[in-house]
């Protein structure tokens, strides 16, 4: 059958008919050719074009489906975004607006059968939020922004929670420490136990009162009387004689001490040097416990739950002694505060090859590299020069 005149009216439709929508049957994909008829359908796929595209899908046909599906969702997604924004519509009539596009990618090369099974692979994947009406699927477009915002929220609460379960993991664990130590030196001590007084029945108490203290001196003359001394040391005795009558104490003579007060008084000292000496000892554990690990140059967190700055981490500038740093927050260099060494706490770099300072042990001071931190056993693998060395994660901090 001849073809028709050019600019003729059976040409013009002809022309009409190619530019519009036709049957879906009639389409191929791989080709992307649109037949009219049954016909011309049934040609195309005897044709040589056709049959090798055919045999390159064969050979590769997973990944065609998969371009196909991305080409797809790509530009539902971006209909959604430019036409709709955030208003929530209905899914159809997206759809319509994307396959009015005669060279669009159609839904049969892609992985989804039917329009339903994609809006809702688009709403688990969180891409958009979907809802099911008694008119359908409606659909809203979640902008990319939106969904990492939520995906880093959730990341800062997990890391918070982890550093919530180190720290009272250290906590737990210097506590259990402080409870050896102190029990170390409990048993070591020996503190005497305190035990009843024992009275002893058989002995008796005497006590004598003296009446002479009492009685006035009304002889003068006798006791004026001169002692006649056989080795002429006259002046002296009367001195000594003088001095011993004005020492008498007026008054009964004392109680003389019994079994019973002086067992007590001795138990009583022993008491008193044995709480001197628990004292002593626990005094020179603590000191012995606490050494300065503060170094200038390193990060620091702040740790005092009063401060209002808790939780922040600061660099160290200088130390005012061995157990005090003067510090400046990261977050604003212009506030400098004074802190004890109780109250900081070393930062451990999340990265690793990482470069920290050795703030404690023999190492103290030098410069390292982390190789491998496990915060599960709180203990870190670090590279000094040419060796390696396994620290607990208070040994370290991070180099400013």
């Amino acid at each position: 059958m001849p073809k028709a005149e050019k600019g003729s009216l059976k040409d013009i439709g002809k022309r009409i008919k190619a530019k519009g929508l036709q049957k879906l049957r009639f389409w191929c994909e791989m080709c992307a050719k649109q037949c009219r008829d049954a016909n011309g359908f049934k040609c195309h796929l005897t044709s040589e074009s056709h049959l090798r595209q055919m045999k390159l899908f064969s050979e590769n046909a997973n990944s065609i489906v998969r371009q196909k599906s991305n080409e797809f969702e790509k530009l539902f997604l971006d209909t959604l975004r430019l036409r709709h924004s955030t208003v929530m519509v209905n899914a159809n009539n997206v759809y319509q607006e994307i396959i009015r596009d005669k060279q669009h990618v159609h839904m049969n090369a892609t992985h989804w059968a039917t329009l339903s099974d994609f809006v809702q692979y688009l709403g688990k994947m969180g891409k958009a939020k979907v809802e099911e009406t008694e008119r359908g699927w409606y659909i809203q477009y979640r902008p990319v922004q939106t969904i990492q915002q939520q995906e880093e929220a959730v990341r800062r609460q997990q890391q918070a929670a982890a550093d919530e379960q180190a720290e009272e993991a250290y906590q737990e664990k210097m506590m259990q420490l402080r409870q050896e130590q102190l029990a170390q030196i409990m048993g070591t001590s020996k503190v005497s136990e305190p035990t009843e007084l024992e009275k002893e029945r058989t002995e008796q108490i005497k006590v004598q009162l003296s009446s002479k203290g009492l009685q006035p001196n009304n002889n003068n003359n006798s006791s004026n009387k001169r002692k006649v001394s056989i080795f002429g040391d006259d002046d002296e005795d009367d001195d000594s004689a003088n001095d011993q009558v004005e020492s008498r104490p007026v008054g009964p003579p004392p109680i003389p001490e019994t079994k019973e007060s002086t067992k007590k008084q001795r138990l009583t000292d022993e008491k008193d040097s044995n709480s001197k000496h628990v004292k002593a000892s626990t005094t020179n554990a603590e000191n012995d416990e606490e050494e300065p690990w503060l170094i200038k140059g390193i990060l620091v967190r702040i740790i005092q739950k009063k401060s209002e700055y808790f939780k922040q981490k600061a660099v160290i500038d200088q130390l005012s002694d061995p157990f005090t740093a003067q510090v400046t927050l990261l977050q604003d260099e212009s506030i400098r505060l004074s802190f004890d060494q109780r109250h900081l706490e070393t930062v451990v770099p999340k990265e690793d090859n990482a470069k920290v300072y050795i703030v404690r042990g023999p190492d103290r001071g030098s410069k390292a590299k982390v190789v491998h931190v496990d915060k599960k056993k709180q203990r870190a693998l670090l590279r000094i020069h040419d060796r390696q060395v396994e620290l607990d994660l208070d040994d370290f901090s991070a180099r400013y």
